[in-house]
């Protein structure tokens, strides 16, 4: 993927599409693990156990990454926010959840949006986060649950926004992308939607070719000019 590339996706399915594209495109790749074993060595936590590596990869960006508005809107590799020391909510998930499929831990997106109970039409969504599969034993993969990984706030792991707007009445909309409970592939993900917990868009997405997006951002119509 291009290190650094300017988002303006022109509709809400592209951007998470655009988002995700950076984790796949960059969980393989030899700085992103350099990254990895750097967040091992300071948490001194076992890589083989998903849920405390979860916890240290959260706190270390959570102290690593400053958070910041962006103008305009970009979406940059994992070492290029731990260079600049500073991102938003998209770059800060994709920089968790490339560092945990590095280890293969399974990870989605969860692209979140809040109105006030009374709001009209759809929910925009302006949040966005990482959320790791923590099997509930190794022997079986498939059974666990989703943990949230927020890096925004100092919450714990599996504090979620949307669980907290919907507790103050607002009206919400979650959607996530991402692989799949206890499997890590490129070859396919999952796009869900659920708003006001109820599912409004289930689907699965068509599978990303290898190297799909990553020289020319062919995945997703962006009007921005890629920057290398």
């Amino acid at each position: 993927m291009p290190v650094v590339r300017e988002a303006n996706p022109t509709s809400e399915d592209a951007h998470k599409r655009l988002v995700w594209d950076a984790v796949a495109s960059s969980y393989t790749d030899p700085r992103t693990l350099e990254i990895l074993g750097a967040v091992l060595r300071d948490a001194d936590v076992d890589g083989r156990r998903a849920g405390p590596l979860a916890g240290a990869v959260q706190d270390w960006v959570r102290r690593t990454v400053r958070y910041c508005r962006e103008a305009p809107e970009r979406i940059c590799a994992p070492w290029v926010t731990v260079r600049h020391g500073f991102g938003d909510c998209d770059d800060m998930a994709v920089l968790v959840a490339s560092l945990l499929r590095a280890a293969r831990v399974p990870c989605r997106l969860a692209f979140c949006g809040w109105r006030p109970s009374g709001w009209e039409g759809p929910v925009p969504l302006g949040h966005v986060w990482s959320e790791a599969w923590i099997a509930s034993d190794p022997k079986t993969p498939r059974e666990g649950e989703w943990v949230a990984l927020e890096t925004v706030r100092e919450v714990p792991p599996g504090w979620r926004a949307s669980e907290a707007a919907r507790a103050r009445g607002l009206r919400v909309r979650l959607d996530s992308l991402g692989d799949r409970p206890g499997k890590v592939t490129d070859n396919e993900h999952e796009l869900e939607g659920f708003e006001d917990g109820r599912l409004v868009v289930p689907r699965r997405q068509p599978p990303l070719a290898v190297g799909q997006g990553r020289s020319r951002g062919a995945l997703l119509p962006a009007r921005g000019p890629l920057r290398w």
